[in-house]
């Protein structure tokens, strides 16, 4: 990551497209604190990123690591990392390579991969999609279940994806080198994706990302994503 002109750390990827001739950077950057999730049981304990369940309390910026991180690429896709009980929020938006002058694509597809809820585990990882036309899953989907709250822009609605509990969890994916690739997914890992869709006109994108829980147990997980625009 980096710190920009306006003092905002970011991450980010550099001429990973191009619109109209112009080369497109992705440029991910943190938006407000790190938080609880509403999952956890006990709101006004610490989470494992130092957060409380305050509102006031903006002592530890998740921008910093605290809370969460997103990786570089691998295999084409990006991952964020999250640590157990915690909501952190992204803005991904779309540069002129080099630059900060917003770029208007003609839509885009945000994918996300390897939301999981393990039966009678202690962790489960949800994503909400802010502002987007609509979110697409498997046909005959029951892994995962779709929360639409619309946003009073016509056509635009906020959807929250989360998994049900599974009495086996879809294996985890692995986009790193010489691991998986998406020829490679089995059915109930494509089970556990899921892509939105966002309207023509978009520079940029807000997704809140959460990893509930409900006791203490593994200290983090991560989801792989990565989009494409028409």
């Amino acid at each position: 990551g980096s710190t920009n002109a306006t003092g905002t750390k970011e991450l980010r990827y550099i001429a990973v497209g191009s619109h109209a001739g112009q080369s497109i950077d992705m440029v991910m950057t943190f938006v407000g604190h790190g938080q609880l999730a509403t999952y956890t049981s006990n709101e006004t304990s610490q989470s494992s990123c130092g957060q409380t369940g305050n509102a006031s309390d903006t002592s530890t910026q998740w921008n910093e690591g605290k809370c969460g991180k997103p990786e570089v690429c691998s295999n084409g896709l990006s991952r964020m990392t999250l640590y157990l009980g915690t909501k952190v929020t992204t803005e991904i938006s779309f540069q002129e390579t080099g630059t900060n002058t917003l770029v208007s694509l003609p839509g885009f597809y945000l994918s996300v991969y390897d939301l999981n809820w393990p039966d009678k585990g202690p962790r489960k990882e949800m994503v909400t999609f802010r502002n987007a036309v609509q979110v697409i899953t498997n046909v005959g989907n029951t892994y995962l279940n779709t929360t639409e709250i619309a946003t009073g822009t016509e056509g635009l609605s906020n959807y929250t994806v989360e998994p049900t509990r599974q009495t086996a969890e879809a294996e985890h994916v692995n986009f790193k080198p010489r691991k998986q690739s998406w020829a490679t997914l089995t059915d109930k890992q494509m089970d556990a994706m899921v892509t939105a869709r966002y309207p023509a006109g978009t520079s940029s994108i807000v997704v809140d990302w959460q990893l509930s829980s409900t006791k203490s147990g593994k200290k983090w997980s991560a989801m792989w994503f990565g989009g494409a625009s028409p």
